[in-house]
């Protein structure tokens, strides 16, 4: 025969909860218990009611979609960073070019030509900027997807 009254620890074990769990339960009132002394006796039937009811079939919907939602958060936060890391990229690599760019007007200016140093660091700059705008249009649209 199985006892009407069960302990915390065999209640905890019957639900697959913690101990900590079953006394948050009992806490708020989630849960019917009788205290024997010292201990807390909790109802067999409440129990099975707890198992039974909706709120608790719902609670691991819940959970999941709890978890959905911080994993979504953290993936928009890790493309903000990103496309602001870009942006941030991007405008380096304009105003290296920028720079560069007016080395090579000056020397034009000043030898009527360019030397091979600043033909090598003009080019390198937009293959960068190349590479970094090709990157920022990857991840637009892979956020532009991902928005669909």
């Amino acid at each position: 025969m199985e006892p009407i009254l069960v302990s915390r620890k065999d209640a905890a074990a019957l639900l697959g909860l913690s101990l900590r769990s079953i006394d948050n339960l009992l806490a708020n009132g989630q849960l019917a218990a009788r205290k024997v002394g010292r201990r807390t006796l909790i109802l067999r039937a409440a129990l099975e009611r707890f198992a039974r009811s909706p709120e608790t079939a719902n609670g691991a919907e819940r959970r999941k979609a709890r978890l959905i939602r911080r994993e979504a958060e953290r993936f928009a936060e890790w493309a903000r960073r990103l496309r602001t890391e870009t942006a941030a990229l991007l405008r380096t690599l304009d105003k290296a070019d920028a720079d560069w760019r007016a080395v090579g007007r000056q020397e034009l200016e000043t030898n009527g030509g360019v030397s091979e140093r600043t033909w090598g660091r003009l080019h390198l700059a937009w293959l960068w900027a190349e590479r970094a705008e090709q990157t920022w249009r990857r991840r637009e649209m892979a956020d532009f997807n991902g928005r669909r």
